[in-house]
């Protein structure tokens, strides 16, 4: 991450690959500890790409849901 040294209390422990992108949760190899700047960065940048991948999957499926027209289609 910064790649700045600094004191441990001033240190978090990060998922290397986030929880909920299917990371293990308690595996070594799955944590680093960096800044707690950097942790909240990296944080925030996962929480926005998630939700615009979330969004994007809403769109597909809203777009799916309408015929040659632009119409919706009924729901059966």
């Amino acid at each position: 991450m910064c790649g700045v040294r600094h004191r441990a209390r001033e240190l978090d422990v990060d998922h290397i690959v986030e929880i909920a992108a299917g990371g293990a949760a308690l595996e070594y190899s799955n944590l680093q500890t960096v800044c707690r700047a950097c942790h909240a960065a990296k944080t925030r940048a996962f929480l926005r790409y998630r939700a615009a991948e979330r969004a994007a999957s809403a769109a597909i499926e809203r777009s799916s849901s309408t015929n040659e027209n632009g119409s919706p289609e009924p729901v059966l």
